[in-house]
């Protein structure tokens, strides 16, 4: 599809869902600061946002709690200057949402730059800071949400909408959203032939952590090798057969032959057959 239809066709889709014109340069911001083609101005890797600041002032907490360490890492002053960084950003984006609600985040983050260097020198202290942190990035996260659908419904400035743009593409990104799959999603979502509103984009751009079942199909063969180091010989105990008039196959490399249940990765076949991933 040439640049031109495939331009002509997003903005159709955006019409379908009853996209306004301010709407379709939000949802396109967050889109294109999502891509790995954009140029650097425009991708969030290149901008300063709240919810990466905020992440690496975290992480560093985190790791300077690891035990069993001689020195904990990053050291004092580096962590430190995290947790600075993250405050100014904060205090950026506090002029851009509803009165109040990054204080809690902000809040800790000037205690743990009061206590100084020797707020964090301890692992012990470590934890129990990055812990305490680690809600304020729920908190800043869920302040972020409540911004872009404000945004979404109203008229911001555009330094606002920008803004928010960014931070929301920073959390896809952080989720490890993967651009063409975030872009098919957004799609389907637009022809949809029905309005789209804020929280229903929300929740295609940052759907909920579902687990994942990978089953593989494996057809005749009377035998599967090397079995023990690819999965967990606990799932071996639901063993299951397909047609009751075969015996299941039996995975050697484990304690006696046990019945082959849910192998998650590729395997090597004893005898001829066929194999499908499902």
């Amino acid at each position: 599809m040439s640049l031109v239809r495939a331009e002509a066709d997003w903005i159709r889709l955006c019409g379908v869902a009853g996209l306004g014109d301010r709407q379709r340069a939000l949802l396109e911001s967050v889109l294109t600061a999502c891509d790995p083609d954009s140029v650097l101005t425009q991708h969030v890797s290149g901008a300063r946002t709240a919810v990466t600041a905020i992440a690496q002032a975290h992480s560093a907490l985190e790791s300077r709690a690891r035990k069993g360490r001689k020195k904990p890492q990053p050291y004092e002053t580096p962590t430190l200057q995290l947790i600075t960084t993250a405050l100014a950003a904060l205090d950026t984006l506090k002029t851009h949402l509803s009165a109040g609600t990054l204080d809690g985040a902000m809040r800790e983050l000037s205690a743990i730059k009061t206590g100084d260097k020797a707020g964090i020198r301890h692992p012990g202290d470590c934890d129990v800071l990055a812990t305490r942190l680690a809600a304020r990035v729920a908190d800043v996260h869920a302040a972020i949400k409540c911004g872009f659908v404000a945004a979404w419904h109203g008229t911001p400035a555009l330094e606002t909408r920008e803004l928010l743009a960014r931070e929301v593409a920073a959390l896809c990104v952080v989720e490890g959203r993967w651009h063409a799959h975030l872009t098919d999603d957004v799609r389907s979502a637009l022809s949809s032939r029905g309005p789209l509103d804020a929280s229903q984009l929300l929740r295609v751009l940052l759907p909920e952590k579902r687990g994942f079942r990978v089953a593989v199909v494996v057809e005749g063969v009377s035998q599967l090798e090397s079995m023990a180091g690819l999965m967990n010989p606990a799932a071996t105990r639901n063993g299951c057969r397909p047609n009751p008039r075969q015996q299941p196959p039996v995975i050697t490399g484990l304690a006696g032959a046990t019945p082959l249940a849910r192998p998650t990765d590729p395997v090597r076949v004893h005898s001829l057959g066929r194999i499908w991933g499902v």
